[in-house]
């Protein structure tokens, strides 16, 4: 599978988890990139999701599938408070979208104040 339908898959996937929900989506860097109320909580982009967690959710599915690394749009440069969805999250499709409805709730709350 090349990353174009890698990418294509997860935005299925992300929009499917929010058909419910208001956001915004625009491509910014090659990425596509996710916002509600002008603040971004998901991105995808070279076949790879990432999300903004709070630290609770984090704890929550590492507690389930082991630690989640930050996501690092360069190697070394951290994206302070987004992670990188594992492969193992992504494959279990009602866990990958508990997770992206808790990142799109999380920038959602956090407009609000």
């Amino acid at each position: 599978m090349t990353w174009k339908q890698a990418d294509e898959m997860l935005r299925s996937q992300l929009e499917a988890a929010l058909s419910d929900e208001d956001y915004e989506e625009q491509k910014m860097y090659g990425l596509h990139l996710y916002s509600v109320k002008d603040t971004i909580f998901a991105g995808i982009g070279d076949d790879t999701l990432f999300l903004r967690l709070d630290d609770d959710t984090v704890s929550q599915f590492e507690s389930e599938y082991g630690y989640i690394r930050a996501y690092e749009p360069e190697e070394g440069s951290v994206l302070a408070g987004f992670y990188k969805v594992p492969d193992n999250i992504i494959a279990r499709e009602p866990d990958l979208m508990r997770m992206i409805r808790a990142a799109h709730g999380y920038a959602a709350s956090d407009a609000d104040e």
